[in-house]
């Protein structure tokens, strides 16, 4: 387990404090890059905020400095807990897939569409026409890879078949003579 060096643990968040809070609270310390802002998915709490959640900072000075400047300050009645993150590996991304959470939109992602909403109409094709390219390729890579294990499998298949019919002739031309 090793810290992640812009990357900041933000807890004990008010359920009143949302996305768009952590970003105006700790925007005067950095350009934020990276925002996670996790709820619940199940059970009787499945919609609301978990009470903490992830920011990264463009460079390590500026995370350093929201530390300093937000670590135990009072928001909505409760001292924040504003710490470096600790990176965990998980499970899919030890194997190099992506994680899901990943895909998800977040606030910085909010952001960006935002600025997209303003641009022209062929600004807008152009990034979705990227996205689509790129997509594609990953789904071409997956193919690829399948068609790649299927073929394996299948000359593994056919090669034991034939194996099998070749000791099957060998026997008949031994008990032939």
């Amino acid at each position: 387990m090793a810290t992640n060096a812009k990357k900041l643990y933000i807890g004990n968040l008010d359920p009143a404090v949302d996305e768009y809070a952590i970003v105006k609270l700790f925007e005067p310390y950095g350009k934020i890059t990276f925002l996670d802002y996790l709820f619940h998915w199940t059970g009787p709490k499945k919609g609301l905020p978990r009470g903490y959640c992830f920011l990264e900072y463009d460079t390590r000075q500026q995370a350093i400095n929201a530390i300093e400047a937000l670590h135990r300050k009072v928001i909505k009645g409760r001292p924040l807990v504003v710490s470096f993150a600790f990176a965990h590996e998980q499970e899919g991304e030890s194997k190099g897939q992506s994680s899901s959470r990943s895909n998800r939109p977040n606030a910085v992602t909010n952001l960006r569409a935002q600025k997209m909403a303003n641009a022209s109409t062929d600004a807008k094709i152009n990034a979705i026409e990227r996205k689509l390219a790129t997509l594609q390729k990953k789904s071409t890579n997956q193919e690829t890879h399948e068609a790649s294990t299927t073929a394996i499998q299948n000359v593994s298949k056919t090669s034991t078949a034939q194996d099998s019919r070749h000791r099957l002739d060998t026997q008949r031309i031994k008990h032939e003579f």
